[in-house]
């Protein structure tokens, strides 16, 4: 299997990870820009987003959570997956974050960075991170696999720290904090940090 990744992309971020927790061996990285080589893209999937991921029998699966799903019942490791409602809220308030810090940046970089959509994204990120606070685990021991809704969460949370530092989530959030702190402190979370 191949799947293309940005370095930078949260969503190839959460699909990178899930690989390594999931425990695939074989899968080749291919970095692939969709700002730079968005033709290179457009041959795999007509969205020309990463990730995409290209099976052994050239299918392509698209979307980091269907890519996730695919990749952990792959493994045969369900457990990877939320069970309990409380991570599914997880699950959703962390890729709700990452879509509302995503709309952000691509705002500021080619939109306008004064836009009603910024201020309403911005708002959310302090909502999402309050209700995160409320509902943050213990990190898994280090034998566990970590779970898409854990995966999700610290890599949004990172991401709003490395692209919008100005966001203070970590005083609004402490619980959450450090959790995300834990979290990133895994050998597959700490490998795909953003550069």
């Amino acid at each position: 299997m191949k799947l293309y990744i940005s370095p930078t992309s949260p969503y190839a971020r959460v699909a990178s990870i899930t690989v390594a927790e999931a425990g695939l061996a074989g899968v080749q990285f291919i970095d692939a820009s969709p700002w730079d080589e968005a033709a290179k893209l457009e041959q795999i999937t007509p969205a020309a987003k990463v990730p995409a991921l290209v099976c052994d029998d050239d299918g392509v699966v698209v979307e980091s959570t269907c890519i996730c799903e695919y990749l952990i019942a792959r493994a045969g490791r369900e457990e990877m997956l939320p069970r309990e409602l409380q991570q599914w809220r997880i699950l959703g308030l962390s890729r709700a974050a990452m879509d509302c810090a995503v709309g952000v940046v691509m705002q500021g970089r080619f939109g306008d960075p004064e836009s009603p959509l910024v201020e309403r994204w911005i708002a959310a990120l302090g909502r999402i991170a309050t209700q995160l606070n409320a509902l943050a685990e213990p990190a898994p021991q280090s034998g566990e696999r970590l779970g898409l809704d854990a995966i999700t969460t610290v890599t949004a949370f990172e991401y709003i720290s490395f692209r919008l530092a100005t966001i203070d989530w970590q005083q609004r959030a402490p619980a959450l904090a450090q959790w995300v702190a834990e979290l990133g402190r895994r050998d597959a979370v700490a490998a795909s940090a953003p550069h």
